[in-house]
């Protein structure tokens, strides 16, 4: 009957991509992540502001990259929303700011943000050897607390 067109038919749907060496990204079990969270030291300033960025990274899922493009008037503290600058997709987002991510930023911005340089919400605590002097924070300060934080959560490395 129909058998021979219906089998043309399904020679012509295209299959499901299946990549050879893809696999999904290893993610921390809760526990890790609070192993992680509690490893920072809250009386030194760098440990506050890697407190919060690793706050921003597992609260609200960003990037080592949106995380360092925060601003402080990206945050609507009244609405509890953030206002995020997506890297990939280049354009703007707003998200729900979790209560203990809103918490942590505001600790670090109140009680050891350094100047503020051009709105930046995270900036280096020490003095960077660059051209510019104070240099904004960037995707690798984020990686420089990463061999810590893989042995606090137990891994043997962390992406961001």
């Amino acid at each position: 009957m129909c058998g021979g067109k219906v089998s043309k038919l399904l020679q012509t749907i295209p299959r499901a991509a299946h990549w050879r060496l893809a696999s999904l990204p290893e993610t921390l079990s809760p526990a890790q992540i609070d192993g992680l969270l509690a490893s920072f030291d809250a009386n030194l300033p760098s440990g506050r502001r890697a407190y919060s960025m690793v706050r921003c990274v597992t609260g609200l899922g960003l990037r080592c990259a949106e995380v360092v493009k925060l601003r402080i008037e990206d945050i609507d503290w009244r609405n509890g929303t953030v206002r995020i600058a997506r890297s990939k997709m280049h354009f703007m987002d707003w998200q729900p700011l979790p209560r203990a991510t809103g918490e942590a930023i505001a600790d670090y911005v109140s009680t050891s943000g350094p100047r503020r340089q051009a709105g930046r919400l995270f900036v280096r605590h020490v003095i960077a050897f660059r051209r510019w002097g104070w240099d904004r924070c960037d995707p690798e300060a984020i990686g420089s607390v990463q061999p810590r934080c893989s042995a606090s959560a137990g891994r043997r490395s962390i992406g961001c």
